[in-house]
């Protein structure tokens, strides 16, 4: 549990720092006397899936996503993850993948 607590919170760092990253962006930049601007990101626009057979980890991701403003959809099977984004329901911006799960492999949802 200490090894998922720590990447845990890595990744909450991570998320933090890329939502920062993003309304730094919402102000515009000068990039090589070009003027870009652009609208603040809705993270609530950017829905994550997660693809993991354990159910406390699937939870702990679930929940970290969540509290930083990120719709989340989960399953517990490489194929379940495979149909749901087949079925094009939903554009997901991000999937965070198990690589070792009974079926189908987190490689193998990835081909």
């Amino acid at each position: 549990h200490t090894k998922l607590k720590k990447t845990l919170a890595r990744l909450k760092q991570t998320l933090r720092k890329a939502q920062s990253a993003e309304l730094e962006l919402s102000g515009g930049i000068e990039l090589s006397g070009v003027e870009l601007t652009e609208t603040p990101i809705n993270v609530g626009d950017m829905p994550v899936l997660i693809v993991e057979d354990e159910p406390f980890q699937a939870e702990a991701l679930s929940e970290l996503c969540t509290s930083c403003g990120y719709p989340v959809s989960a399953v517990e099977s490489g194929e379940a993850a495979v149909r749901m984004v087949r079925s094009g329901t939903i554009k997901f911006k991000l999937v965070l993948c198990d690589v070792r799960m009974p079926g189908m492999t987190g490689v193998d949802v990835l081909r």
